[in-house]
């Protein structure tokens, strides 16, 4: 990969995670919590992530009103997994050519 390239998935990286934390606590926990729903706390940040997901998506199942912020939250974690996933094929000499 090129310095450039490396440059530039960094700094999407640094972005990337201020974001997720930003969707979780902004948007996710005050969507459950206007719901009536108890927010949960878990083990670590990523667990209590996961589980206000679910949370925020069940209730979107069962209203009908799907929240902007699960489905972001959702992007953004799909787009961790890719840049990952990237670097892991980097790593391992191969490309997506």
């Amino acid at each position: 990969m090129t310095d450039i390239l490396f440059t530039i998935l960094l700094f999407v990286i640094a972005l990337i995670g201020p974001g997720i934390l930003t969707v979780w606590f902004f948007g996710l926990r005050p969507f459950i919590a206007k719901h009536g729903r108890a927010r949960v706390t878990g083990a670590n940040w990523g667990i209590s992530m996961w589980a206000d997901w679910t949370t925020a998506y069940e209730i979107g199942k069962e209203t009908g009103e799907k929240s902007w912020a699960a489905r972001l939250f959702l992007v953004l974690w799909a787009f961790v997994a890719a840049v990952v996933l990237v670097a892991w094929m980097d790593v391992q000499g191969r490309s997506l050519k």
